[in-house]
């Protein structure tokens, strides 16, 4: 009888739909960014896809915003399996999640880990190695995005979403306009999206990045994280929806984190100690969550 090890080994040997997910993903992507952010031509009204005017000549202006988002993506999760292939701890790559009818195309991507965790250095470098290795992508795309603004018109009629700043990006764009209200070409919008990624995984919640990271320096940590985490986000959620009259894209991500709550699977060995390098890269990970954090990531200007 063939060993168990063997057949967990052959279901995660499945290259062929990491290829068509990450193909699918790209195709989302890029449609996306030719409907929402290159406009729409008049010429494209002779073909349809998803009920949406589109000719191939459409997909060009979205190549640059495409390719971004799918490095950015890329980065995070091959940052993730190469710590876990360094560890020796079973992970699957990355499958890359399609959605061609969200405004960026695609739900992320994730790897499966199929083996357990050796230790808590190994926890804390395999969590933390996704979002740093994004976040590296994503500082250099939302540069080169960021010298695209066009200041918005004071003319400009409502009725459109606003997307919202991080301090980062309000560092940038302040340092290079002298108006807050801009108009911004699709690379930006991929390098948003990145920061808004590294927050999101970065929560202290749960099996989340932020909540493995946590778990790594101290289960008690973990759990009181992981709760404060969730009742303060529950009352940002109602205070931003009440000031801004626009449902926050966080109350989405707020069940999701009610539903991990301070679940952790244990490790192999629980004890040892971080080291003095790992306690200076979690500072470092709180600094790009506090410089990625998206406060109110969309609101409607009517």
């Amino acid at each position: 009888m063939e060993p168990p090890i063997a057949r967990i080994r052959k279901r995660g040997n499945r290259l062929w739909l990491h290829i068509l997910l990450f193909l699918l993903t790209a195709w989302s992507a890029l449609v996306s960014g030719a409907v929402w952010f290159a406009g729409v031509p008049p010429e494209f009204a002779q073909i349809s896809v998803w009920k949406l005017p589109f000719t191939p000549a459409a997909l060009v202006p979205s190549i640059p915003f495409a390719a971004c988002m799918l490095a950015i993506l890329f980065a995070h999760e091959m940052g993730h399996y190469l710590a876990c292939r360094r560890y020796g701890v079973r992970a699957t790559l990355p499958f890359f999640v399609p959605a061609p009818f969200l405004m960026f195309g695609t739900f992320g991507a994730v790897i499966r880990i199929q083996g357990p965790i050796p230790n808590r250095r190994a926890l804390f470098d395999i969590a933390a190695a996704g979002p740093l290795a994004g976040f590296v992508v994503t500082v250099p795309v939302l540069l080169a995005g960021a010298g695209t603004g066009v200041p918005l018109p004071e003319t400009v009629a409502g009725g459109y979403w606003s997307y919202g700043s991080s301090l980062l990006t309000y560092i940038v764009l302040s340092l290079m306009y002298e108006t807050s209200e801009l108009m911004m070409r699709p690379v930006f919008f991929a390098g948003w999206f990145g920061l808004f990624l590294t927050t999101l995984n970065l929560f202290p919640v749960g099996q989340l990045d932020g909540g493995h990271v946590a778990y790594s320096i101290s289960r008690r940590l973990h759990r009181l994280l992981s709760w404060s985490t969730i009742a303060l986000l529950g009352g940002w959620i109602v205070f931003t929806t009440w000031t801004t009259r626009t449902p926050s894209v966080y109350s989405l991500w707020f069940i999701v984190l009610l539903l991990m709550r301070n679940r952790h699977p244990r490790l192999m060995v629980e004890g040892g100690s971080l080291g003095t390098a790992r306690n200076w890269v979690a500072l470092a990970l709180l600094v790009i969550f506090v410089l990625a954090f998206l406060p109110i990531p969309l609101s409607y200007i009517p």
